[in-house]
């Protein structure tokens, strides 16, 4: 079976078998299908009324337990069956009933240290939460002390949500049923009634409003998709969102809700405090920059620099001041009343500044524009050129230093090994020297020895 869903332009078919043929099988098959609409699973709660709020058991002796009418979610249902069946019985057992939110059924528990095995009597006519409960009306076995029973089938107010990513006419959601596989589409009566896969058919024609005027609509639309509409100066205007921003340039419009009988004047006043905020934004920003370069290449108490000397580092502070006494379009930013102070801090003179944007508000702007675009271009060539290149220039360098290091740590250890040897074969000798010397010793005695007698 088939679902040919279309939202807006774009259309796909989505294969419903046995392997993903429930609710949640289908929602994420359109949500994998990433056609511009997601699906969602919400539960909308149980309702109680006159016509399945009983339920009869017997734990020893037969009893009623009445539910109170109205509207449960499953957490909420489960507390309520616990509490009427214990008022049925006097507190005298006390049970437990859960919900499954991914099985969708409802268990009951008799609770360990009760007296009595409970017997759900579902199958008895005076039942009529049964169904409520997810409980087919057939004869129950007891559920001893300790035990449980769970519901046969799928129970709960779930609905499949459908809701498309974008707002308006052109992403309306349709969904056309192909139950007996043929390629033909909402066939008459057997794919367009509210059996089977055709329960999601959903097709419709509209008016004006967004309501449903006709067609397949098995599905309910909680929220029709339509057009924003907005008349200004009697031109009639619709978009696909509430926020329009190309009616009037540099204004959004945020509609909120309808009113077709009143008419708003719209008025658009300059924001210079917005302007003034921004260029102080920027002034401190500009002045941690130029700050953090200085440290770096700033002696520090021991007279040691990290970059001392560096052009880099003192060409970004350099190149960041000169950007103050351009001229961009029609002023400079020290005219307009930024300037650096004998610390070389920069600093906006606010005054000075409003004067400007009171009179020539356009030119002001188009010209603090311009040096901001200017400080942009500025720091991406350093950011992304000239900090690089000089990081590898350090990199290459202290590679440079380690190698020679390494070549003069070669030469010293060979040094070493030359004059080790030289001292042990000076060793040798004046041993060999000591030797010859004791045996001449030796000799000469001999010669004495000998003349003496």
């Amino acid at each position: 079976q088939t679902l040919r869903m279309t939202v807006g332009t774009l259309s796909k078919d989505i294969t419903v078998n046995s392997a993903n043929n429930t609710l949640k099988g289908i929602r994420d098959a359109i949500n994998s299908a990433a056609i511009g609409a997601k699906a969602s699973i919400v539960n909308y709660g149980f309702t109680v009324d006159a016509t399945n709020k009983t339920l009869l058991f017997n734990d020893g002796a037969d009893r009623t337990a009445t539910l109170t009418e109205g509207t449960y979610t499953a957490e909420e249902l489960s507390a309520e069956v616990k509490r009427a069946m214990e008022a049925a019985n006097g507190s005298v057992d006390t049970y437990s009933v859960a919900y499954s939110s991914s099985a969708f059924k409802f268990t009951l528990s008799n609770n360990t240290g009760n007296t009595n095995a409970v017997d759900l009597l579902v199958e008895h006519a005076s039942t009529t939460a049964e169904g409520l409960l997810g409980f087919s009306a057939t004869n129950l076995a007891p559920v001893a002390v300790g035990g449980s029973v769970t519901g046969d089938s799928a129970v709960g107010g779930n609905r499949l949500v459908l809701t498309a990513e974008k707002t308006g006419t052109n992403n309306r959601i349709s969904i056309k049923v192909d139950e007996d596989n043929n390629g033909l589409y909402e066939e008459a009566t057997a794919e367009t009634d509210t059996t089977a896969l055709s329960r999601l058919g959903f097709n419709p024609s509209y008016d004006s409003t967004g309501a449903i005027t006709g067609g397949t609509y098995n599905m309910t639309q909680s929220q029709g998709a339509v057009d924003a509409l907005v008349v200004l100066d009697g031109l009639t205007a619709t978009r696909n969102s509430n926020t329009i921003s190309d009616l009037i340039s540099g204004v959004t419009l945020n509609l909120k809700k309808v009113d077709t009988t009143t008419a708003y004047s719209l008025s658009v006043s300059r924001n210079d405090e917005s302007v003034i905020a921004s260029i102080k934004d920027f002034v401190g920003k500009y002045n941690a920059a130029v700050s953090m370069a200085r440290g770096l290449s700033s002696a520090d108490k021991n007279g040691k620099s990290l970059l001392a000397g560096d052009n880099v580092t003192r060409g970004v502070v350099i190149d960041l001041k000169n950007i103050n006494v351009k001229t961009y379009g029609t002023y400079t930013p020290a005219s307009l009343g930024l300037s650096h102070n004998k610390q070389g801090i920069l600093v906006l003179n606010e005054s000075v500044l409003k004067g400007f944007l009171k009179n020539d508000f356009s030119n002001v702007v188009s010209s603090l524009d311009g040096m901001a675009k200017d400080a942009e271009k500025l720091l991406t060539q350093y950011t992304s050129v000239n900090i690089p290149s000089r990081t590898d220039g350090l990199k290459k360098s202290n590679n440079a230093l380690v190698e020679k290091s390494a070549a003069l740590n070669s030469r010293l250890l060979k040094q070493e090994e030359a004059l080790v040897k030289r001292f042990t074969a000076m060793e040798n000798t004046l041993g060999s020297l000591k030797s010859s010397s004791d045996f001449l010793g030796q000799q000469l005695g001999n010669l004495n020895f000998y003349k003496k007698r």
